[in-house]
């Protein structure tokens, strides 16, 4: 893919100069560079539920089993060494 994204870079460069000579090669990239943006910014919104730390919900539903296997298990500091 290496290979690819240089020809893409070249290409994108090429049809910049041929296109607007006058223009700098940023404002050719520029387009294209904010279309990836938008295309991050949309999978980020999508997937923002898995960004950020469970809702007091979900712990409190988590509580009890946790609870139930901390009596049933105990401690680990606490029991003996074998």
């Amino acid at each position: 893919m290496p290979f690819v994204s240089i020809l893409a870079a070249l290409g994108m460069n090429m049809l910049g100069t041929r296109l607007w000579p006058s223009a700098r090669p940023l404002y050719v990239v520029l387009p294209l560079l904010l279309l990836f943006a938008l295309g991050l910014a949309k999978v980020a919104a999508q997937l923002r539920g898995t960004f950020y730390a469970p809702t007091w919900g979900i712990v409190e539903e988590l509580a009890p089993t946790s609870i139930a296997f901390a009596k049933c298990h105990g401690n680990p500091r606490d029991q003996k060494k074998l």
